[in-house]
């Protein structure tokens, strides 16, 4: 079956919340794909990017501030935070304007906080559901790069004590973080993301990692795509992201060795055939 996975950054909710979360699984995404950082003092959260300024209202509720990062905020400071407004000042998908967001949903979004990722794991737990857990490694701050072992650490922590290790994948772009993590968990299931096409797909072969994320780019070349799918037949699993657009999800469903799909567009699933071959 194929797995549709609703990125963080969904066009119905703001990104990286519980609020997202509850729509994609009411719209029946199969999981739901998220973001983690670490705070001040070491407890990861729910958060694209190294910065709190696109998502929050850090600038209005810490004016005096010069640094917006997101390692540079304790967790009380954080969940200060209104994660949900920008999402409907500024309708980033233009799903708002198009009448496709209630009016109570709006409502709600206002004040709504930055999760955990323990209230992530929770949530996504009580729903017998399943998540992909991208590791963050804020790449534009040296203080981050410092910390990728303890965000290694951090992260295998909370998942081994929420669990259920069957239910959770973890990915990155970065191969040396997923070893560190296969270390902590070695039952984890892991994916490597890839960034852009790439000549030789095997080099990414690992058995530290089981899966392979790939830009949805990928299969419109039919070397690389001849190459998936030999992966794919002896037992990599592989995701592409991130595809939105109708027709294309229909045709990547009928495409039956990809294992699955992030978009932002859960909502649309009634509308994906189910895979031929």
């Amino acid at each position: 079956m194929l797995n549709i996975a609703h990125r963080g950054g969904g066009s119905i909710a703001p990104e990286n919340t519980l609020e997202a979360a509850d729509k994609a699984f009411k719209n029946r995404a199969h999981m739901w794909e998220l973001d983690v950082q670490l705070t001040a003092e070491g407890v990861p959260i729910l958060m694209h990017d190294d910065s709190l300024q696109r998502t929050t209202d850090v600038e209005g509720v810490f004016p005096d501030r010069t640094d917006y990062c997101v390692n540079s905020f304790f967790l009380a400071e954080i969940k200060e935070l209104d994660a949900g407004s920008w999402f409907i000042e500024t309708d980033p998908f233009g799903e708002i304007a198009r009448g496709k967001v209630p009016q109570a949903a709006l409502r709600s979004y206002k004040g709504t906080e930055v999760p955990t990722l323990k209230e992530a794991l929770e949530l996504t737990k009580s729903r017998g559901w399943r998540v992909n857990v991208e590791l963050k490694t804020g790449e534009g701050n040296p203080i981050a790069k410092e910390k990728r072992k303890t965000l290694v650490h951090k992260v295998a922590e909370v998942i081994g004590e929420v669990g259920p290790l069957s239910r959770i994948v973890v990915s990155s772009f970065e191969k040396e973080l997923l070893k560190d993590f296969k270390c902590e968990l070695p039952e984890i299931e892991l994916a490597l993301i890839i960034d852009g096409p790439v000549e030789d797909p095997y080099k990414d072969r690992s058995e530290v990692w089981g899966g392979l994320n790939f830009p949805a780019s990928a299969i419109e070349d039919g070397k690389l795509r001849h190459q998936l799918r030999e992966l794919a037949s002896s037992g990599t699993k592989i995701m592409l992201w991130t595809i939105n657009d109708r027709d294309n999800l229909r045709k990547v469903a009928r495409t039956s060795w990809i294992e699955g799909i992030i978009t932002d567009y859960p909502q649309r699933l009634t509308q994906i055939a189910q895979p031929l071959d």
